[in-house]
């Protein structure tokens, strides 16, 4: 060993002053620390205050987000309702695609044009267009949109 460690204490009882000297420069260090950031411990008032203060914007929070969620679902069940109704609609659309009768008035849907049903088949209706001269034409009841005004 090259060097020698220094007893902490002498024989005498004392604090050797290498040791002493360390320890100085330690505890200097540490309130030159405690100086530069000072710790602030809060006081128990103060915690139970902030977990109070938590819980509340949690709870407000939480109204909020869930007043936000009742509204979409809302919305959505209109929405919903809106697309059921449309569904009924289409659905009956289509039962008066299937019962012409000679004579009716009808609207071909695609082409945006009226009509007279002039001979109806299982499967096809032939319709008299209005406004133009001998023009007739032969539409699937079931491929093609055409609507009955009424009878």
């Amino acid at each position: 060993m090259a060097e020698e460690l220094h007893p902490i204490e002498l024989d005498d009882g004392n604090v050797a002053p290498e040791v002493r000297q360390v320890v100085e420069e330690q505890q200097g260090a540490i309130q030159q620390d405690e100086q530069a950031a000072p710790v602030n411990i809060p006081s128990p008032q103060d915690v139970f205050n902030r977990f109070i203060r938590f819980e509340r914007n949690l709870r407000v929070s939480w109204d909020e987000f869930t007043g936000t969620l009742m509204g979409e679902v809302n919305e959505m069940r209109e929405e919903i309702s809106s697309i059921q109704d449309s569904v009924e609609e289409l659905k009956r659309m289509e039962k008066r695609q299937v019962d012409f009768a000679i004579g009716d008035s009808v609207v071909l849907l695609d082409d945006r044009k009226l009509g007279r049903v002039s001979n109806v088949t299982p499967k096809q209706v032939d319709i008299l267009l209005d406004g133009e001269r001998n023009t007739r034409k032969t539409v699937t009841k079931k491929k093609t949109n055409v609507m009955r005004l009424y009878r």
